[in-house]
């Protein structure tokens, strides 16, 4: 239900109807009108379908809750990291981390913050504004049209692997990318496998921006995962648990941006892979927020529409300090969780992203001192699949352990240094 109201979506931005994907595209407009209609337009409609996406909600809380004290738990959230296949950790562990991300990104965040505030020459920043950056953000048409952006995929992979190279080829080939966004598409971007045939697909929803770029890098470090561990005869070990998966295509991102100058220009690039950095301090911030929000959500299993959004409001100024959202960005600031597939469809899967950038941050560290070697440990990351655990594929790899109290200290300093702040 909540698939096929969201796919259904369409907003009006300047006089243009727009699916909500394209419209969430021009957050990164020049266009400072143009930014703040798109985000009003793309929130307001998540507000005016808070009480049907609402009772979605509701109705898989109780649902969940219930299956867990069937199975003798006094919540779901046992079940929830059962489903998750987690062995190494548990919600100590992932409130240690969230702890970490706290005490050393999030600073970073609110930092980056007051210097994107201080290039808009505003006092400080306004959520309309989180995604352009006028020293950072591409220009429009920085990247290539739709038409284009395969080809240029090829030759990035040429260049990075012949390995790699001979498993996109196959792809393009076989028709396993289905990469446009299109009215009644699903909504976001994912990898499969079709196991009795031996082939792995990606689905993506391009919209002919920069961002489109990395999506299709992340979704290829999937593919190039189920692709190299074909050779494992039992088909449940050929993918790891999403924790480690996500180290293999945020780590794409990182291999990948030395050679993106097939898409942009030296300036262009330069920015993109500045950017590349400035979204990893976001994004383990930001999934903190979901991570700790679906953490209360079923430990607190009878609070009502109204205690969520407040909760999601408390822990957004936990994690991601920095972002004003006073006045009229008010009415909004609870609303983006009514956006996150994640929170719907797979509960407790959202910290696996920040996990694994850990691993993908400490590829990019690495592939600055010694590519060759970096490269070899991404090859062989993927050829162990899901034969591990996902500490057992950190410590396989020579990676350290995204729970080790130091590494995030290290990982954010490493991050302020790659965007010029130290």
């Amino acid at each position: 239900r909540y698939d096929k109201l969201v796919a259904a979506a369409e907003v009006t931005v300047a006089g243009e109807t727009l699916t909500l994907p394209r419209a969430r595209g021009l957050a990164s407009s020049e266009d400072a009108a143009l930014r703040r209609a798109a985000f009003e337009a793309y929130r307001t409609w998540f507000l005016e379908q808070r009480e049907d996406i609402a009772q979605i909600y509701q109705e898989q809380v109780e649902l969940r809750t219930q299956m867990g004290r069937n199975l003798g738990h006094p919540d779901f959230v046992p079940l929830g990291y059962a489903g998750m296949g987690r062995t190494d950790y548990g919600p100590a562990e992932a409130a240690a981390f969230r702890n970490a991300v706290e005490t050393h990104a999030s600073p970073l965040f609110a930092r980056l913050c007051a210097l994107q505030a201080e290039a808009l020459g505003t006092p400080t920043l306004r959520p309309w504004d989180m995604a352009y950056n006028p020293e950072l953000t591409l220009p429009t048409g920085a990247a290539q049209p739709i038409a284009g952006q395969l080809d240029k995929a090829a030759r990035v992979f040429e260049r990075l692997s012949p390995k790699l190279a001979a498993h996109f080829g196959r792809m393009r080939q076989e028709g396993l990318i289905d990469l446009e966004n299109r009215k009644g598409k699903r909504a976001g971007a994912f990898c499969t496998s079709f196991s009795d045939e031996a082939k792995v697909a990606i689905f993506c929803n391009s919209i002919g921006d920069e961002g489109d770029v990395k999506t299709l890098m992340h979704e290829m470090g999937h593919a190039f995962q189920g692709w190299e561990s074909q050779w494992i005869e039992a088909i449940d070990l050929r993918w790891p648990t999403s924790d480690g998966a996500e180290v293999h295509s945020m780590g794409m991102e990182f291999l990948s941006l030395p050679h993106l100058g097939e898409y942009f220009a030296p300036e262009a690039l330069e920015r993109f892979r500045q950017n590349r950095w400035r979204r990893a301090i976001e994004l383990l911030c930001y999934v903190s927020v979901v991570d700790a929000f679906q953490h209360w959500v079923y430990q607190n299993p009878e609070a009502t529409p109204d205690d969520r959004d407040q909760a999601w409001v408390r822990l957004q100024d936990t994690y991601m300090p920095g972002i004003d959202w006073s006045g009229e960005a008010e009415r909004y600031r609870s609303s983006r969780w009514y956006a996150q597939l994640h929170v719907f469809r797979y509960p407790f899967y959202y910290i696996d992203y920040a996990i694994a950038e850990t691993g993908a941050m400490q590829l990019g560290m690495l592939d600055a001192q010694d590519h060759e070697r970096c490269l070899a440990t991404y090859l062989e990351l993927c050829r162990l699949g899901g034969t591990g655990s996902v500490l057992e594929l950190f410590s396989q790899a020579g990676l350290r352990s995204p729970f080790d109290p130091a590494l995030m200290a290290d990982l954010t300093r490493h991050a302020a240094g790659e965007l010029g702040l130290t």
